[in-house]
């Protein structure tokens, strides 16, 4: 039960960690099994709380309510205090463990990103006041060395949010949020509602006024689009949340209902799909259909699971023909994932530096014409399809202002 406690725990805390600069986790790990005695505690039972963190307004978002325990503190002399004490409770682990970094997220606990040694960070963190336990940091490391923790430091499996090597065309958008606040456990398609091309799109979210952008844009030809790196927050889905965590892209369609997407457009979701899930560790790609039981579920280390946005906002995206597709596209992208034992090469040369891309791979100058706006949509499809019928290309995008 203690190891298989440590796995659930050290696996969670390691994706946590590189977000918020930490750069050792066994002691973390520690923290968890002493505090929780191994999630056997009344305190883990009841509240999902495995690290002891006290409640204070405001400084966990996962926080979902308060604890009421008697608990001690541990006074110089070696004596103690008892009182009933208010403590955070959290929906599970994986809340507890993200609401242990917001907690020592601040300048109190500022000291302790960039350290590497166990014993440097467990002095530090009593020092900065995370405990009163004058044989706290003895007790932390005596659990590190007895269950080999420092086996969760290596490096060695490290994985860094990174863009996709099938990247062809990149132009960054202003509209986003850096970082993200959550590990990648999502993917969002969304349809565009045009046959747009991928240099579209970028000029599209290139707007600040739009206030409007996706990590990703798979055009009409089944070229790819980078927007918002995936390590930041993209403005796509109408969910803060979920686009935190989320991967977004939007694909070109057709511009009446049921948006379908070309043959082209759909084959490159399904590599793109593999692309992210296999950089960002996961085996497993999850369409759950419920709205309810997909934005509650918790995935494991090695799923992601697909949104849509019309759980979000009134809005018929990702189209009636992508919806129908999404259980086809998670079981599509499981099965590669699944039967590849190495990840496929792709044709599309990799960005040495997706951080710092350049503008564009492409050097035609566009003029890309915005032609109004309409309140009612079936205005709005027949001005379209009268652009269409000139020879032109275009695109409808759904926007609330």
């Amino acid at each position: 039960m203690e190891t298989e406690f440590i796995e659930r725990v050290g696996s969670i805390v390691k994706r946590y960690a590189p977000i918020y600069g930490i750069k050792v986790v066994s002691p973390i790990i520690a923290q968890a099994c002493l505090e929780s005695s191994f999630g056997t505690s009344e305190l883990a039972k009841n509240a999902s709380n495995f690290f002891g963190l006290k409640y204070r307004e405001g400084r966990c978002p996962t926080c979902i309510g308060i604890y009421e325990k008697a608990g001690s503190e541990q006074n110089a002399d070696g004596s103690y205090v008892k009182s009933t004490m208010l403590w955070c409770k959290f929906a599970d682990l994986e809340g507890c463990v993200k609401g242990y970094f917001d907690f020592i997220n601040t300048n109190r606990y500022a000291n302790l990103k960039g350290i590497t040694s166990p014993d440097e960070y467990a002095k530090l963190l009593r020092e900065d006041g995370y405990a009163t336990s004058l044989q706290y940091v003895q007790n932390v490391i005596s659990v590190v060395n007895s269950y080999d923790l420092t086996r969760f430091d290596s490096n060695k499996e490290e994985r860094k949010m990174s863009n996709s090597p099938l990247v062809n065309y990149v132009k960054l958008s202003p509209n986003c949020n850096k970082p993200k606040n959550h590990v990648i456990d999502r993917i969002t398609p969304h349809c565009v509602v045009g046959q747009a091309s991928v240099e579209t799109l970028g000029e599209l979210f290139s707007k600040p006024q739009r206030k409007a952008s996706s990590n990703y844009g798979i055009g009409s030809d089944g070229r790819v689009g980078l927007y918002v790196n995936e390590c930041d927050r993209s403005w796509c889905s109408s969910s803060r949340e979920n686009d935190h965590r989320a991967v977004t892209i939007e694909c070109a369609s057709d511009n009446f209902n049921p948006y379908a997407f070309n043959d082209t457009v759909y084959a490159k979701l399904i590599e793109l799909c593999v692309d992210i899930c296999r950089r960002n560790g996961k085996g497993k790609l999850l369409w759950l259909g419920d709205k309810n039981k997909s934005l509650t579920y918790a995935p494991r280390a090695d799923e992601m699971v697909l949104t849509v946005h019309r759980w979000f906002a009134a809005t018929a995206c990702p189209g009636d023909w992508m919806f129908n597709r999404m259980g086809n596209l998670a079981e599509e992208v499981t099965k590669r994932l699944q039967g590849v034992a190495k990840p496929q090469e792709s044709v599309a040369k990799p960005f040495e530096n997706a951080q710092k891309p350049t503008e564009s791979v492409v050097k035609e100058l566009f003029y890309v014409l915005q032609c109004g706006k309409f309140k009612n949509k079936a205005n709005a499809e027949r001005h379209m399809q009268r652009i269409q019928k000139a020879g032109f290309d275009v695109l409808m995008k759904e926007v609330r202002e």
